[in-house]
């Protein structure tokens, strides 16, 4: 049986919390109890304080998840971990004690903790997990102790008024120099930088730009040395005011969106040495211009500033900035996902029967898109493929198409009708979510599985 007080519920032993009114405002946890379960306190919208007695041995992952008005939390100092999304999303927290007990703080531990200004960690944490700080807006500097042997990805992602990380000169790990984080190896590694603005020299001897460094930043140029052999998935997304950036003639690979969302980036030159371009590199760049591919690269190929493998058969990404009528070479058999997207000036774009595989999001975005014919060759149209073409008024839809994806054509707000074939068997969902003007859509008998929210 579970007993209970004014607020709490406690397992039958009455040493573990397992919940708590939503309505509690200040609440004491009895001494003796040994551990707060998981989700005992989750939601519980009006609590702003608890007290947690020194009997508590353990609280559980999403513990205090969505206390939304809990200003201030001390935790014991028996309890060894602070586990995963135990603080998530508690807005209103702005003051936080760490015992020396503490040893790891887990992934999502104080995720969305908005008011939180200063963290203290003390020396014996030895980890900090995934995202443990992420969206923690208000944290302006953090001082890690030389106990910490691993920060995890992304780990004070999103913090926005963070200005420095410290670091002890003798740490063993990790390095702050002008506010860049380096991971310490035998061949450095940048982890996160924290320059909001201006121009950035990258150091010799590092040679990785990981995944997410310099995302969100102000950056508007930044030098890579010759030692960088790497610039990992979306190493540069979203840096807005970044116009100049050059590839040394030493990097053999650019990840996933590795320069998304750099608006301001006009021309990008890639080197003889580049041998693996993942997908969406330079996705949404709104004023990208042309990609400019050496001639002796072995790998890729530029033709009228759009990017291709070397044998032309993969179509991998087209600058935004092109206008008008797009003719697809007659040796592209794969359009690669988001190739097109946010194309907004592209009114018509020939598809030859080459083309076998259309990826996701190739032609999202692109509004100013009236008609398309696709290939005989295909068998799906994938997820969001032309999610948001609002002037799309037709398309043709060949006998091979099977599946048609998951928002496929969301907010294609122009299309009157479209005449799906004989051959189709799966509908995902809102596949024709808000096509406003499609008034009739008739569904084949050789459909066998229909998503949610179609139309």
């Amino acid at each position: 049986m579970i007993e209970t007080n004014t607020y709490l519920k406690f397992d039958k032993t009455g040493k573990v919390v397992v919940g708590c009114s939503h309505d509690a405002i200040n609440v004491v946890i009895p001494d003796g109890v040994t551990k707060i379960a998981e989700d005992a306190f989750a939601h519980c919208h009006s609590l702003t304080s608890v007290e947690i007695p020194n009997s508590v041995k353990k609280i559980e992952e999403w513990a205090f998840n969505d206390c939304t008005s809990l200003i201030s939390i001390v935790i014991p100092n028996r309890v060894k971990i602070i586990e995963e999304f135990t603080f998530v999303g508690c807005i209103s927290l702005n003051s936080v004690i760490i015992p020396n007990s503490i040893t790891r703080i887990g992934e999502n531990a104080f995720d969305g903790c908005s008011s939180l200004k200063s963290i203290i960690i003390p020396d014996s944490v030895k980890r900090i997990d995934d995202w443990a700080f992420c969206d923690c807006k208000s944290i302006t500097s953090v001082e890690i102790p030389n106990s910490v042997t691993k920060i995890g990805d992304l780990a004070f992602d999103g913090c926005d008024s963070l200005t420095e990380i410290i670091f002890a000169e003798d740490n063993e790990k990790y390095a702050s120099i002008d506010g860049i984080i380096y991971k310490k190896a035998e061949s450095p590694l940048i982890l996160r930088c924290e320059i909001k603005d201006g121009v950035v020299e990258i150091p010799n001897d590092v040679t990785c730009i990981e995944w997410r460094s310099f995302k969100d930043t102000r950056i508007t140029s930044v030098v890579i040395p010759d030692s960088v052999k790497s610039i990992e998935c979306c190493a540069f997304a979203d840096c807005q005011f970044l116009s100049s950036v050059v590839i040394p003639n030493s990097i053999k690979e650019i990840g996933h969106g590795a320069f998304s969302g750099c608006h301001s980036l006009t021309s990008i030159n890639i080197p003889n040495s580049v041998t693996n371009i993942e997908k969406a590199v330079f996705s949404n760049c709104n004023t990208l211009k042309e990609i400019i591919v050496a001639d002796d690269n072995p790998n890729y190929k530029s033709v009228d500033g759009v990017l291709y493998t070397k044998d032309l058969t993969t179509l991998k990404c087209c600058p935004r900035t092109k206008k008008g009528l797009f003719n697809i070479p007659n040796s592209v058999t794969v359009i690669e996902d988001g190739a097109f997207s946010g194309c907004a000036g592209l009114t018509s774009i020939n598809i030859p029967n080459s083309v076998k595989h259309i990826g996701e999001k190739a032609f999202s975005e692109c509004t100013s898109l009236t008609s398309i014919k696709l290939p005989t060759s295909i068998t799906s149209i994938e997820e969001k493929t032309f999610d948001g073409c609002t002037a799309l008024k037709s398309i043709q839809i060949p006998d091979s198409v099977k599946s048609i994806g998951e928002s496929a054509f969301y907010g294609c707000f122009a299309l009157t009708s479209i005449k799906l074939p004989k051959t189709l068997q799966r509908i995902d969902d809102f596949a024709f979510r808000k096509c406003t003007s499609l008034t009739n859509l008739k569904i084949p008998d050789s459909v066998k599985s229909i998503g949610d929210y179609i139309t």
